[in-house]
């Protein structure tokens, strides 16, 4: 196997994967980029601020967070964005896929969302004001963390615990 340099981004690139025979990188220059062994990346915009999170959905579709508060999911194939969710008060930086749903959060508003890709509907909110009083988290020793989805459990991890 020969290494190869995907030159290109103008910002950090924050992660890869590998969608069939594709690379697609995300960054904080805003971008997605598309790479292929034959051809130019195609470049993705979409995103008003840089990229914090990226996941593969499956071999056509990947999923984007951003600074700019949106989740977006992409048809790698097609080149474009499929879909936009703006739920979050705050920067999106973890993104988790599990079958049919995706989870996000962004640590500074304290709340994560449990979404069906097929419906588009919201199925679950965790933390604040989504639970009774007792059970809410507080600013800012609750921020969010970490996430993990494995349908039914969702677990998400604070500074000092992980709530499931």
């Amino acid at each position: 196997m020969t290494s190869r340099v995907l030159a290109g981004h103008s910002d950090a690139v924050i992660s890869a994967k590998f969608c069939g025979e594709k690379i697609v990188t995300a960054s904080t220059d805003k971008t997605v980029r598309i790479w292929t062994e034959e051809e130019e990346p195609k470049i993705l915009r979409g995103h008003m601020q840089g990229i914090s999170a990226l996941q593969k959905i499956d071999e056509d579709r990947v999923i984007t967070g951003s600074y700019d508060k949106t989740v977006k999911i992409w048809n790698v194939n097609k080149g474009k964005c499929v879909s936009t969710y703006g739920d979050h008060s705050t920067a999106v930086y973890k993104i988790f896929t599990e079958d049919n749903l995706f989870a996000s959060c962004a640590h500074q508003d304290s709340k994560a969302y449990v979404r069906d890709m097929a419906l588009g509907e919201i199925v679950q909110v965790f933390g604040k004001k989504s639970q009774p009083q007792a059970q809410r988290w507080g600013p800012p020793q609750n921020e969010i963390r970490s996430l993990y989805l494995a349908a039914p459990l969702f677990f998400t991890g604070e500074i000092n615990k992980i709530r499931v």
